[in-house]
């Protein structure tokens, strides 16, 4: 399976190039067995020598991107694919996981979970200066920075009453995906 993958793209490789056309391989996030990477029985190595980019998704744990796990996939990976080929691929949309699974999620979907915004019945008019409690209707439980994630975190209750984590991905947070491009000076 490999040897034929990787003959086929060496093939499809050489026919694009006769045309002034580039090849772009995406390959699908390595998963780590032990103390290695497996990529599921492609060789990246073969792939990298005939694409002219490698696509690498890091996944969909956003905790990954702080906790080493992006660091040392990558590292394995530019030992694999010239780091001039590699491109870092990853999404601005949020993140929402429960039961270790994750799902990309708009902002809009993850902030819809705070609810809306009461206000205290009153029978007196509010006040220039004075203190309002509001309150949220939603099921949010916490909200706090995810130092390893680079991102806020809330957790909250869906109505299956399961747990759900979400995190928030804004420009910061892909600002510390992109240092890793920095980093192990990718794509060239």
């Amino acid at each position: 399976k490999s040897a034929v993958f990787s003959n086929f793209i060496a093939s499809l490789a050489e026919e694009l190039h006769k045309q002034n056309k580039r090849l772009t391989v995406v390959v699908e996030t390595p998963a780590k067995v032990g103390a290695s990477w497996s990529t599921g029985g492609y060789d990246w190595r073969a792939i990298g020598a005939s694409a002219d980019f490698v696509e690498i998704p890091l996944g969909d744990n956003p905790t990954a991107y702080g906790d080493g796990t992006a660091d040392e996939m990558l590292a394995w990976a530019v030992g694999e694919v010239s780091r001039q080929k590699v491109l870092l691929a990853t999404s601005a949309l949020s993140m929402d996981s429960v039961a270790g699974g994750y799902a990309p999620i708009g902002w809009e979907q993850a902030l819809a979970q705070f609810g809306q915004v009461t206000l205290p019945s009153a029978t007196q008019p509010i006040t220039p200066g004075q203190t309002v409690a509001l309150s949220l209707s939603g099921t949010v439980q916490t909200l706090i920075y995810d130092e390893q994630a680079g991102a806020d975190r809330l957790q909250y209750i869906a109505p299956d009453d399961q747990i759900h984590t979400a995190w928030l991905t804004d420009s910061g947070t892909l600002l510390n995906r992109f240092a890793l491009v920095t980093r192990y000076h990718l794509g060239g």
